[in-house]
């Protein structure tokens, strides 16, 4: 579903009927640099909510997450708990706020240290990053993701048609 329609790490899984556990690692009001900036379009100066997550599964690390959201339309996220709230279902439901569409970017990657020791594996281990920008109804950005997925434990999968012009040979 990932490469299909805007759902969640953790919808997902809760679709699949995978337990799975959060660990917030860091969750703060920031000023993001320019590309994140620019990314949710904020005004010069404007802040976001940082959140930096590890999801697991079978207690192993399988991605890591950051997401940042425009802190101006869901002012006091920073006070939710997030081993126990997902992120779109805080926006949707405490800030009604209607999740449209998104964006997502994915590319193969060689995990550096940081990454490596967070997701339990070696530095230069593959890992899948995406990225995605989040858009409202409004069409709007209202939330940007950096994640990085452990290599073995993502596999990408899309169903796709071949349309035939009308001047086939």
């Amino acid at each position: 579903p990932l490469a299909e329609r805007l759902i969640g790490i953790s919808e997902d899984l809760i679709e699949k009927g995978i337990p799975y556990e959060t660990k917030v690692l860091e969750q703060s009001i920031i000023t993001p640099n320019d590309q994140i900036s620019s990314m949710l379009s904020l005004p010069p100066g404007g802040k976001a909510f940082f959140l930096k997550r590890l999801r697991l599964t079978a207690n192993t690390p399988f991605v890591l997450l950051h997401n940042y959201v425009a802190y101006e339309r869901c002012i006091g996220i920073e006070e939710f708990d997030f081993t126990k709230y997902r992120l779109f279902q805080v926006l949707e439901e405490k800030y009604h706020l209607e999740l449209n569409w998104g964006r997502r970017t994915f590319q193969a990657q060689a995990a550096n240290q940081i990454t490596a020791e967070l997701l339990g594996i070696d530095v230069c281990s593959p890992v899948m990053n995406m990225k995605q920008i989040t858009y409202t109804t409004d069409d709007l950005p209202i939330e940007f993701s950096d994640l990085w997925f452990v290599g073995e434990h993502y596999h990408l999968t899309a169903t796709v048609k071949r349309h035939r012009s009308k001047d086939h040979n």
